[in-house]
């Protein structure tokens, strides 16, 4: 983290962010790092969820409250 000028923070888009992903966006944070959160495996997510980004923007929202808004690509790695 000390060395990058962005961080990207992959999250499985069907749990969400969890308190441990918390804490290391805080501490990317207190790095002054940029940071990109990857929701992955949204393919998966789509089948569990009816609007799968909303929920996980959701859960981003509630566990990253000190961040609000962070920015989010959804990503899935299906060929």
């Amino acid at each position: 983290i000390r060395r990058s000028d962005l961080v990207l923070l992959m999250i499985d888009c069907r749990t969400g962010p969890t308190e441990h992903d918390a804490r290391l966006l805080e501490k990317i944070l207190s790095l002054h790092k940029a940071v990109l959160v990857v929701a992955n495996k949204l393919d998966l997510a789509q089948k569990e969820y009816d609007e799968p980004r909303k929920v996980f923007r959701e859960k981003l929202d509630r566990i990253f409250h000190f961040y609000p808004r962070v920015p989010v690509a959804f990503v899935s790695a299906v060929k």
